[in-house]
């Protein structure tokens, strides 16, 4: 089975590291994705003219329909579904722990992957010039997420492709804003320590189109996170590598093609590790969304 390529890396640290990968995949693989990943038009799943996308997931989606017309995609399917990748990824982990600027986020992390089976997704990406995805933290059930960019030979769309990751300007600013976006500043839960808070998921609106950049609200939550926040890394769109991160509070990231090429197409792979937790711990958290308060 074709194997992924972790070896080749470069470690970005901040609050969290996000690691940087080159010829992530085989140059065969490789080379047969990028002649045989979907054109754009034929995804049905689409946010305007903008961004397309299938997802593994859904399994009656047009994804399973692409494995069967692509050899290429049906070999990602069957790399990702193996144990052999989450076990390569969670060992690759622990081999970087002192990447970790704080051991404790470290060993939350070590703790998800004893007390919750893991289970990869991938999805398949096309954005075009215009597309944004504003600041976010993803899922709070989501473990890592690998993207892999099939790149161009542009030099801007190089520069101008790729993912921008951020890390907190001070520590208390950051914590109080995110605690701010998710209601965790009320009640009882105002007194519990930030590193005890349950994972969480938020992002700010979009502010990308012509209407959505009239709301003042949506402008000015913008402004706080970048007082809040600072770009430490951004990821090239180069053919054949990748950005890896593994969840956290403060693993903000966004995607921004306003200076795309117009003439260029932003395809990318987009493969997610999410934890299943046991019967008991899903219990847990029914009872815990049940008491927390509101996102505003």
């Amino acid at each position: 089975m074709t194997s992924i390529n972790l070896s080749d890396y470069e470690v970005h640290s901040a609050e969290y590291p996000v690691f940087s990968f080159r010829n992530i995949l085989s140059p065969e693989l490789f080379d047969d994705l990028n002649k045989e990943f979907p054109p754009m038009s034929s995804m049905s799943e689409r946010r305007g003219e903008l961004f397309a996308q299938c997802h593994s997931s859904d399994a009656k989606g047009q994804f399973h329909q692409f494995c069967t017309e692509f050899e290429s995609i049906r070999a990602l399917r069957e790399m990702i579904d193996s144990e052999a990748f989450v076990f390569r990824l969670t060992k690759f982990l622990v081999s970087n722990r002192r990447s970790w600027g704080s051991y404790g986020s470290f060993l939350r992390l070590l703790v998800r992957t004893r007390l919750n089976r893991l289970t990869a997704t991938v999805s398949l990406h096309c954005g075009v010039r215009g597309y944004g995805l504003t600041p976010h933290t993803d899922k709070a059930d989501k473990f890592a997420a690998l993207i892999i960019y099939l790149g161009s030979g542009d030099f801007n769309a190089v520069a101008t492709g790729g993912t921008a990751f951020y890390t907190p300007t001070e520590n208390h600013l950051a914590k109080r804003f995110l605690r701010r976006l998710t209601g965790m500043n009320q009640r009882g839960w105002r007194f519990v320590p930030f590193r005890f808070l349950p994972l969480v998921s938020v992002g700010l609106p979009r502010v990308y189109s012509k209407g959505e950049s009239s709301d003042q609200g949506a402008k000015a939550l913008m402004a706080e996170f970048h007082h809040a926040h600072k770009r430490f890394f951004v990821s090239e769109f180069v053919p054949n590598s990748g950005a890896l991160f593994f969840k956290d509070q403060l693993t903000w990231h966004e995607v921004d093609l306003a200076n795309f090429p117009p003439h260029e197409l932003r395809r990318s792979i987009l493969i997610n590790l999410y934890c299943v937790p046991a019967l008991p711990k899903r219990i847990f958290h029914r009872f815990r969304d049940a008491i927390r308060p509101s996102v505003p």
